[in-house]
């Protein structure tokens, strides 16, 4: 962002497509800021041709995307490619970001389980 007298230049990043904005207002001018959230799920499945996303909520029920943004599934398939590769039992946690009415996945990660990382802090624990 940058100022004169009378004018502010914005720069803006789409957080769904990754475009960049560019917008003058006047320095007395309010500004909209949107509010950004995340959300995890767990990784049910993903379609590696069209991008079709499964997921489960936190109730367990499942829930489509699609992924359009070709940046985004091919992370999404070099990340469960690495995880196949690797052979360990992770759990796969999908972040979505939130916006406007709008929510797309992001992000997808391996993790330990809650209670499998409880379980290993507690045997440390009792060995000392």
């Amino acid at each position: 962002m940058s100022k004169s007298k009378t004018k502010t230049f914005i720069v803006a990043h789409d957080i769904y497509t990754g475009e960049k904005h560019h917008i003058v207002v006047a320095t007395a001018s309010d500004v909209d800021v949107p509010v950004i959230t995340e959300k995890n799920y767990v990784f049910v499945n993903l379609d590696r041709n069209d991008g079709s996303l499964t997921v489960l909520n936190d109730l367990g029920e499942e829930i489509g995307f699609q992924i359009k943004n070709a940046r985004v599934l091919a992370e999404f398939i070099n990340t469960l490619d690495e995880y196949e590769k690797s052979g360990q039992d992770l759990s796969l946690i999908v972040t979505t970001v939130c916006s406007m009415g709008l929510e797309e996945p992001s992000r997808l990660q391996a993790e330990e389980e809650e209670h499998e990382a409880k379980q290993s802090l507690d045997e440390e624990g009792g060995q000392q």
